[in-house]
């Protein structure tokens, strides 16, 4: 299933250049420009920091209270609610629109960040209402864009300024779409470590065709992106996270929480179904010892077609935890896999026959159950997760027994 975002972020790949205080060709600038004399400012652009001190960085919007940014500078164990997200006012007059970060998620691999904001931007413009018209080529070797980029004013706030960019060469980092190296002319200061950009049609519209994260490169006088949403692992990785801000959107609003399964195989030791190796890819789920990481956590998602059915997404990868091929055998593997919201990942629940406890099944296979696999011992961590017929001795067969403890 692909929303309409997730379409158009398919679609968009967005760049991300310095900031632009560099004294050579930046204009001594702060809220809106001109641009066919009409005042215009990019309004899918925000201002991040952890904290209330430090360099301003930037984050581009793909919803109004969905921003992406650099991973670079965003530490692993983040809490959320010490990230201060602005967005100034154009005009530089009214108060900064502020807010903090409920959740953050970090893909090492591709160094971006997801940040959710604690409430949208009320005049936000996302980065999909930027293509215009829809734009999927990298600029080419001498052609212009305008980098944009915060920084901070004298009276405690942020300003959005920008430069302009040559491009100075292709770099063929992508089957899909070549990286471009911009030529910034000058060294750039510690706060510029990327910001949005966007390049001009002969009739002088912004047209936005790719977003990365740069770095300065001091040897060459150039900065070189470090990633890209042009490839396709960074699109997945975009529109998982867009299902993920879905599923936590649901449950957040009917008063939810996200939950741990939890199961007792030998009916002693507790250990939870765990995303293996904390992955965020595709790849198996298994049991292991309970602790607080992403990994663990899980939020449930309504079925669209099964009335008592549900899908159940990862806190981390934004992956849908999937029966292996949809199989109905004996012992076919659970993983978690690109969400679809098909059988294979649609589950029920019901009650344990004898005392407490729930029976997890696939809705096309109602008669299996989710089973700890077998081992020795088995409570062994990195046991993996399976389906097995639905055993009638609950009295001894508790690797059969799962619940569900809200976080």
């Amino acid at each position: 299933m692909r929303s309409s975002l997730a379409l158009a972020v398919s679609l968009l790949s967005f760049t991300a250049c310095a900031p632009v205080d560099d004294g050579a060709d930046a204009p001594a600038f702060s809220g809106a420009e001109i641009l066919n004399g009409q005042p215009t400012v990019p309004r899918s652009v925000v201002a991040v920091r952890v904290g209330t001190s430090g360099p301003f960085h930037t984050a581009v919007l793909l919803t109004p209270n969905t921003a992406i940014t650099s991973a670079r500078w965003l530490p692993a164990g983040t809490v959320p609610s010490t990230v201060d997200v602005r967005m100034p006012d154009p005009s530089s007059i009214a108060p900064d629109t502020t807010t903090t970060a409920t959740h953050i998620n970090l893909n090492p691999a591709l160094g971006l960040a997801m940040i959710r904001l604690a409430r949208p931007m009320p005049t936000a413009q996302t980065a999909a209402g930027l293509l215009v018209p829809p734009v999927t080529n990298a600029p080419s070797v001498n052609q212009t864009v305008r980098c944009y980029g915060y920084v901070p004013t004298s009276r405690g706030t942020v300003a959005l300024q920008y430069a302009d960019r040559r491009v100075s060469a292709v770099l063929p980092t992508s089957a899909e779409l070549a990286a471009p190296v911009f030529n910034v002319g000058s060294v750039l200061e510690a706060q510029e470590l990327g910001a949005p950009c966007t390049r001009f049609s002969t009739t002088n519209e912004e047209l936005v065709g790719f977003v990365s994260f740069i770095a300065p490169n001091p040897s060459t006088n150039s900065i070189v992106p470090i990633t890209g949403a042009w490839a396709t692992a960074t699109r997945e990785w975009i529109e998982n996270m867009v299902t993920l801000n879905r599923a936590r959107d649901g449950v957040l609003a009917a008063g939810g929480r996200p939950f741990r399964l939890n199961v007792y195989p030998d009916n002693v030791v507790r250990k939870c179904a765990d995303v293996a190796n904390a992955s965020l890819t595709q790849g198996f789920i298994n049991q292991f010892t309970c602790h607080d990481g992403q990994n663990q956590l899980f939020w449930s998602m309504p079925s669209a077609t099964v009335a008592d059915g549900f899908s159940v997404v990862n806190d981390q990868s934004g992956l849908c935890v999937d029966v292996l091929n949809g199989s109905s055998a004996d012992n076919t593997q659970i993983q978690q896999y690109r969400c679809h919201f098909g059988p294979s990942q649609t589950f029920v629940s019901s009650r344990w026959p004898t005392g407490n406890g729930l029976r997890i099944s696939p809705t096309y296979a109602r008669s299996s159950c989710l089973t700890v696999g077998a081992a020795n011992p088995i409570t062994t961590d990195g046991t993996r997760l399976v389906i097995e017929g639905c055993m009638n001795n609950t009295t001894t067969n508790f690797r059969q027994r799962w619940a569900v403890e809200d976080r």
